[in-house]
């Protein structure tokens, strides 16, 4: 396997004792339990790749079940499989990073990361073993048409992205890829529950170090990655967990209006440098709701609100009583 920079007593804890085959994955492990009087017993498990869930330049995803009788009710998971001769290996050292940091306890138990379930190896391959989601993602679950959420539900769905950013940013990563095909929909409508995945272009850094690579998606970077800030050196732009902030604003706002706010072209440019007013698309959301997605649309990083910030914001705090007065419009401060 490559040399993950990496704690190494995590990364051994969380290998699987696997042998890959073709169709198949052969799992062994050992089992005691003092009350039925076993020691050590070797328990095997059998995965049958059922379908390829995703694929792109560097590997797939696919959907494992079990197929032994022991196995009760179906047992499946989500396998990522990436080619180690991939030019892309780095994103998914980063990837597996995030997930042993946020498979420990103190996190897990928050419920707002993908579960992770451990990984293996073959001679050209590393497998990263996650829980399958069977309702698929936000994307999958928007309203079609360009109908809104309701916007106790949005401010359901992100408040749990908050947190789970919240969690992201004082351990030191950014997403840097947040957007609603990266968001897994563990249960629908109306009581969500979402969990934050596919950290494979996340990234962490040290205090007083910044981010200079672009990466991501473009309807949902941040501009100061896009070098649309006003001011803003291109030779030498750097930017912080603020492109999350961004992003999730981004989310927020296709959910309450349909679209994105800034499709590809020249009106993000534009916005930032106030010759364009905010995206003009009905919001269903109250006033102060759509005060909370000014603020993360801001295009000053700095001036945007941390996760922690966010989640201390009325719009957050106010429950179930928030007045819902649909807003219609509404021009940025200049």
């Amino acid at each position: 396997m490559a040399s993950y920079p990496t704690c190494l007593s995590d990364l051994d804890h969380h290998k699987l004792n696997a042998v890959v085959a073709p169709g198949f994955v052969i799992e062994t492990h050992f089992v005691s339990d003092t009350k039925k009087g076993l020691r050590r017993k070797e328990v095997t498990k059998v995965w049958k790749v059922q379908q390829r869930l995703g694929k792109g330049g560097s590997g797939e995803v696919r959907l494992e079940e079990r197929t032994e009788e022991q196995a009760g009710e179906k047992d499946r998971r989500a396998v990522k499989r990436i080619l180690t001769k991939s030019s892309n290996l780095k994103e998914y050292e980063q990837e597996l990073k995030a997930l042993l940091k946020f498979s420990k306890p103190k996190y897990k138990e928050q419920a707002v990361f993908v579960e992770f379930l451990g990984w293996f190896e073959d001679h050209d391959s590393v497998y990263l073993a996650m829980e399958y989601v069977p309702n698929g993602d936000l994307e999958d679950n928007i309203p079609p048409k360009g109908e809104p959420i309701n916007e106790l539900e949005i401010r359901e769905i992100a408040s749990q992205i908050l947190k789970g950013l919240e969690f992201m940013h004082q351990e030191g990563f950014v997403h840097r890829d947040l957007k609603p095909k990266n968001v897994l929909v563990c249960r629908k409508q109306p009581e969500w529950w979402i969990k934050l995945a596919d950290f494979g272009v996340s990234k962490r850094c040290t205090q007083n170090t910044a981010y200079r690579t672009t990466t991501g998606t473009p309807a949902y970077m941040a501009p100061e990655m896009l070098n649309c800030v006003p001011g803003m050196d291109p030779q030498n732009f750097e930017y912080t967990n603020a492109v999350d902030l961004w992003s999730l604003g981004c989310i927020i706002y296709r959910l309450a209006s349909g679209v994105v706010p800034f499709p590809p072209g020249p009106s993000l440019s534009e916005y930032c440098k106030r010759e364009l007013d905010f995206p003009p698309h009905p919001l269903a959301l109250s006033s102060i709701g759509a005060q909370f997605v000014r603020h993360l649309l801001e295009p000053y990083p700095t001036i945007r609100p941390t996760a922690q910030g966010a989640l201390g914001h009325l719009w957050m705090r106010i429950g179930k009583l928030v007045l819902y007065v649909p807003y219609t419009g509404w021009k940025p401060k200049c």
